[in-house]
């Protein structure tokens, strides 16, 4: 299926893909899991390309500037989703962005160095590495 991210995203809309989507089309699927503890994570899974067949309606809640660009966080018309989106600041389109179906919304932004904290309604801390543009590192921040 063809979109254009751009497009859904001036019309408040993200495809709901359990990973991170970057504007050259590259795609890592991270699937969130609990362990003993009830501590969850990202663990990496290999998937050729992203199901854009749902897509969903999408409310910011918390924008940031960072490095060169504009950080967006929120949540979806579906409950227990959350999404970050990076906006370029100098084209003004999306650089990537990441959404989950169990991430619950995304509330807070704040950074350190190069990485963004993204708080959300569990308090859990989500840090996006910025260090590499191409290749976002993502990880909930107590399994750091």
């Amino acid at each position: 299926m063809e979109i254009n991210i751009n497009t859904l995203w001036t019309a408040s809309k993200l495809p709901v893909i359990d990973g991170i989507f970057y504007a050259d089309g590259n795609y890592q699927k991270l699937e969130i899991i609990t362990d003993q503890n009830f501590h969850r994570k990202l663990i990496p899974v290999p998937e050729q390309k992203p199901d854009f067949s749902i897509i969903s309606d999408i409310s910011v809640t918390a924008e940031y500037d960072f490095q060169n660009y504009h950080i967006f966080c929120g949540e979806s018309s579906y409950g227990g989703d959350g999404f970050v989106t990076a906006v370029s600041s100098e084209s003004n389109q999306i650089a990537w962005f990441a959404f989950w179906e169990e991430a619950n919304p995304f509330i807070k932004i704040r950074s350190h160095e190069t990485k963004l904290e993204i708080t959300n309604n569990l308090h859990e801390v989500w840090q996006f590495d910025l260090s590499d543009s191409k290749s976002v590192k993502i990880a909930i921040k107590e399994d750091l």
